[in-house]
């Protein structure tokens, strides 16, 4: 899914509820999700995303390792990346087979 169907996809949403959201608002939100997701997680917090799960910030500590074509010995830098935690429902239903 492309950020445009995204956002067609969201504004279709919100009319069948009745609720009249112009695309430009849907994509401030957006945006501004973004914004917040970051900074949240920069600050080594988390992000719950209602129905579908958690954002958070995994750190792997330095290591030794090698350069497998050389075999020479080197050291892996420390690295932070986000990680995804789904929540049982949102499991549940992509292992359900029955969804499809």
């Amino acid at each position: 899914m492309t950020q445009s169907e995204l956002i067609d996809s969201l504004q279709a949403k919100m009319r069948q509820q009745n609720k009249g959201v112009t695309k430009e608002t849907i994509k401030l939100l957006l945006h501004s999700l973004e914004e917040v997701t970051r900074s949240e997680l920069n600050a080594g917090g988390s992000v719950p995303l209602l129905g579908i799960g958690k954002l958070t910030v995994s750190t792997h500590a330095e290591r030794a390792g090698r350069n497998p074509s050389t075999g020479e010995p080197l050291i892996i830098p420390k690295r932070i990346h986000p990680k995804f935690s789904p929540t049982p429902k949102l499991r549940a239903f992509l292992n359900d087979k029955t969804n499809s």
